[in-house]
């Protein structure tokens, strides 16, 4: 197998993971986004409504996101013949994120602001355009840059296909703001690997390294979930009194409510056979006893 068809065989692979992972995947169609001019066309579209109706928001925020995104394509298209069903994964997520999030300011601002430290971690893809057509292993960072931006789109895609993801947005978003945290990082140790002195063995290394800061994140997320459920449970747990009594009656005098059973009241309530109802009221000032009498 040459070299080249390697490399498309990883960037297949970063699709296919990218399609498994992403929820209800059969509701998207991306195919038709394979440039950053549809992504231009959603966003006027955007600016129009939100004008219309005073929610205009700063959209020059993801500008450095969407010209690290083209300089991507640019080189990848150069140097590697990136095919269709490839390229539209980088631009058709970003068109339906940013129509879903429009419809609530608080996903929106969330969502340009991700954007915008993505853009600003990227390297200047052109500055090492040359670099990518001579080395071998500049070509293999491509590729671990696309299995970096396609994990940040199903990341946030995912986020919206919850349920009344706008009505528990507060709740639900800092769990995928987390893991956005964990893909900047990555990103920001694979733009290290943007230099015509990287091996084969460096990027193999900042594979491993990016499966283990998913899997540390999903351990600690796991850890969080099970103490926030332990919490939530000791919260609407009833509360018991079984060994709190057992203190107080092993504390009575052994006389202590005898006197409970000479009275008529007591008695009749203590009869099965009696018609009366199976409630007694004890009534008495703040530390009359009647706990004490309940316990005798």
């Amino acid at each position: 197998m040459s070299t080249s068809a390697s490399i498309q065989g990883v960037f297949e692979s970063a699709k296919q993971e990218f399609l498994h992972n992403l929820k209800d995947a059969a509701d998207y169609d991306f195919s038709q986004f394979t440039s950053i001019d549809k992504v231009y066309e959603a966003t006027e579209k955007i600016q129009e409504e939100q004008g219309k109706t005073n929610t205009l928001r700063n959209l020059k925020r993801i500008q450095p996101y969407l010209d690290g995104l083209n300089q991507y394509t640019g080189v990848f298209d150069t140097f590697m013949q990136a095919k269709p069903e490839i390229l539209c994964l980088i631009w058709g997520p970003i068109k339906f994120l940013l129509l879903i999030s429009s419809t609530f300011l608080k996903s929106w601002d969330a969502l340009l602001e991700a954007m915008a430290q993505i853009g600003e971690s990227l390297p200047q893809f052109q500055v090492y355009g040359n670099l990518f057509n001579m080395s071998q292993g500049m070509k293999h960072a491509l590729c671990i840059f696309y299995s970096d931006i396609l994990e940040f789109h199903v990341t946030i895609l995912n986020f919206f296909r919850h349920k009344k993801w706008s009505i528990f947005f507060e709740s639900l978003w800092p769990r995928y703001a987390g893991k956005i945290s964990v893909i900047l990082h990555n990103i920001r140790r694979h733009k290290l690997l943007v230099t015509d002195e990287v091996t084969l063995a460096n990027i193999t290394e900042a594979y491993k390294a990016r499966e283990r800061a998913y899997e540390e994140y999903d351990k600690n997320q796991q850890e969080w979930d099970r103490l926030n459920f332990a919490e939530v449970n000791r919260s609407i747990a009833p509360s018991m009194y079984d060994h709190e009594l057992e203190r107080l009656g092993s504390k009575c005098n052994r006389v202590t409510g005898e006197w409970m059973r000479t009275e008529d009241a007591f008695c009749d309530w203590s009869d099965l056979k009696s018609p009366m109802t199976r409630i007694i009221w004890l009534v008495g000032i703040p530390g009359a006893g009647r706990v004490q009498a309940k316990t005798a």
